[in-house]
């Protein structure tokens, strides 16, 4: 009877351990189940928001296209605006394009030419000036040399002359070589006089070698500014040309007689300014040829400049 008792408690014992692994495992189910649900509700919150969102943006789409078609509407009518506009600006421009460009860059060109020989007579003034300065140069090279070759002879012969102090003749040495030093002084400070001469005169060299850069940079705008306009202006013509020769045509099959002078005068006219920009195209060549002159004896003075700069620095250290 005990014992029988003692195993029922045993399994009593064991179905109790069983039965609290199960409801173990089952509330961790349940807690997987309630997280499933959170996320099944939370995603469908979600689309049901995605819905609304979708329809709000349809509607939003519907206007905007409702939207887009009043306003391509309103671009055809403004283009044909715009197409009328643009044939009248046409007209308008045509007429100021045979009238005021080739005025206009007939005044640039002689304006060009007048800086041109303006500067032209700037380079002969600075060749002259060159010229000039170099014959100073040379000219002051050579009483440098020649007072060098003096100071020389005479440190030579005070040096060779005899030194006796107890003697009149000792005494007499001495007052000549007192008298070459004073003079040996004096001709050292002509020589320095002379070297500032000569750094003046570069100076001079390089204020007007300024000048001339600055006047070949202005004159290398204009040029450019010309050549602008004469772009401009041949793209103007090239653009007009077909449009007179269609207006050319309808007027004679309109066989509308004084339509067609008025045409054929027009293209006459094109034809000159076209012959004309050719004239003014080798006009602005010659120029830039000159130009190109002009630079070639910039350089050149340049070069000449330099060279005298190093032959005097040379000279300098050698004293």
């Amino acid at each position: 009877m005990s014992l029988n008792f003692q195993n029922t408690i045993r399994e009593l014992e064991c179905t109790n351990e069983e039965l609290t692994v199960d409801v173990t495992r089952l509330r961790c189910e349940v807690e997987e189940y309630k997280k499933e649900i959170q996320e099944w509700c939370k995603k469908e919150r979600e689309r049901v928001s995605i819905v609304e969102s979708n329809a709000i943006l349809q509607s939003k789409l519907s206007q905007a296209s409702t939207e887009s078609t009043k306003k391509q509407a309103e671009i055809v009518r403004l283009n044909g605006e715009v197409g009328k506009l643009r044939g009248e600006l046409e007209r308008i421009r045509l007429g100021s394009v045979i009238n005021q460009p080739s005025e206009a860059l007939s005044i640039t060109v002689s304006q060009l030419q007048s800086a041109l020989n303006l500067e032209r007579e700037n380079v002969k003034e600075i060749l002259k000036g060159k010229e000039s300065v170099t014959k100073e140069n040379l000219d002051l090279k050579r009483q440098v040399k020649e007072l060098e070759t003096i100071v020389k002879r005479r440190v030579k012969s005070g040096n060779n002359l005899p030194f006796v102090s107890e003697t009149p003749m000792g005494t007499h040495d001495n007052k000549l070589r007192e008298s070459l030093e004073h003079k040996n002084k004096e001709l050292e400070q002509q020589i320095v006089s002379y070297q500032a001469e000569l750094s003046k005169n570069q100076d001079k060299i390089m204020d007007m070698q300024a000048k001339y850069d600055h006047d070949i940079i202005c004159l290398e705008q204009q040029l450019k500014k010309v050549q602008q306009e004469n772009s401009t202006l041949k793209q103007s013509l090239d653009e007009n040309i077909p449009k007179s020769a269609r207006r050319l045509n309808s007027a004679s099959s309109m066989s509308n007689a004084a339509s067609v002078k008025e045409d054929a005068h027009l293209l006459a006219t094109i034809r000159g300014l076209k012959l004309e920009l050719g004239t003014r195209d080798k006009e602005i060549m010659r120029l830039n040829k000159e130009l190109e002159d002009t630079k070639k004896t910039n350089r050149r003075l340049q070069k000449e400049r330099e060279k005298a700069l190093t032959t005097n620095k040379a000279r300098g250290n050698s004293h």
